[in-house]
This record gives C-alpha cells, sequence and structure tokens, in this order.
C-alpha cells in the first residue's frame, strides 16, 4: 500500500512530465491532489522541498545500482557500456529527473537542490572513475589520460546527449500545454 507521501511525490512527478516544473506549487499539487493546502504545508514549506525528496530519491536508485553494479566482476568494457545504459534507462523511464537536474533557474534559486544534484553526479564520477582505472589496469583502456580527466570527458558528452532528450521533452510539453 502506497503511504501518504509516495502518492504526494507520485502526482508532483506527475505534474513535472506533463505540464512542468513551473507549475509545481503546493497549491496546484493540493488541487491535483483533492486535499487543503495546509495538510501539504504540514509536510513541506514549498515545492523545492518536494523536488529535493524526489532528488533522494534518484541519489538513493543512482548508489543502489552502483552498489549492486560494482562488485559484479564484469570488465571494465562491459560495466562502462551497462553503467551509460542503465542510467539512460533512468531517465527514459524518469523523465521528471531530466526536468529537474538541467533546470537551470530551481538550481540557482535553491542550494539544497544544487547540492543534491552535485551529490548525484559525484556518485556518477567516482563510480565511472572506478571503472575507467579498472580498464587500465586490465589494460583494456589504454589511454595515458588522467582518470579524472576522461571522466570529465564522458559525463560532458553524457550530460549533452541527456540535455537533448530533455530539449525534445520540453518541445513536447510546450506542444502539450500551448493553447493558440
Amino acid at each position: 500500500m502506497e503511504t501518504e507521501n509516495t502518492i504526494i511525490i507520485k502526482k508532483a512527478r506527475e505534474i513535472i512530465m506533463s505540464e512542468g516544473i513551473p507549475r509545481l506549487s503546493i497549491h496546484h499539487l493540493a488541487n491535483e491532489l483533492n486535499m487543503e493546502e495546509e495538510q501539504l504545508h504540514h509536510r513541506f514549506s514549498n515545492e523545492d522541498d518536494i523536488i529535493l525528496l524526489i532528488l533522494s530519491d534518484f541519489e538513493k536508485e543512482i548508489k543502489e545500482y552502483v552498489h549492486q553494479f560494482s562488485n559484479s566482476h564484469e570488465p571494465a568494457e562491459t560495466e562502462l557500456k551497462l553503467l551509460f545504459k542503465r542510467l539512460y534507462f533512468i531517465f527514459l523511464q524518469n523523465p521528471f529527473y531530466i526536468s529537474i537536474i538541467f533546470d537551470s533557474t530551481l538550481i540557482k534559486r535553491n542550494e539544497g537542490v544544487k547540492k543534491s544534484i552535485l551529490r548525484i553526479r559525484k556518485v556518477a564520477e567516482n563510480y565511472l572513475s572506478t571503472i575507467i582505472d579498472a580498464g587500465k589496469t586490465e589494460n583494456t583502456f589504454k589511454t595515458k589520460v588522467p582518470t579524472k580527466v576522461i571522466a570529465g570527458i564522458i559525463l560532458s558528452d553524457f550530460r549533452t546527449f541527456m540535455n537533448d532528450e530533455f530539449l525534445l521533452n520540453e518541445m513536447v510539453l510546450t506542444l502539450k500545454t500551448k493553447i493558440d
């Protein structure tokens, strides 16, 4: 059985996916849930608190994945491919994560959101660095470029790729919500 918090977060995710982050507010969420705003204000001071919970779920999911696969004893090349396939799958199944991570106004207005996103990136960067180092040790990855530099380049390229997904999602959202 779903807890009330789970239902609230689920509805918040739906609002982000169907209407965008700017439409997520305590007022709108309360209306969608057929609740009084006061009930939500007892749990969340503002919509950024809800976004922080969503990011917390994402961070937990990433950490579980890293824990699960960091002991898989797969060759580094396979592990590298699996990492990005899994990340892509997570974003594909949960496009609201993309919306939150790439919303520059959200990161600027809330330090907690910014720190949460940076922690998530750090988990991915550390795991990627571990894979790259393992590949160098296996002599699968023959580059002399420092691991940190390679990890930065790969993550930057992946962010660019996911930014394209974000833009596509934004286009679709615009088509769904704009009435002229």
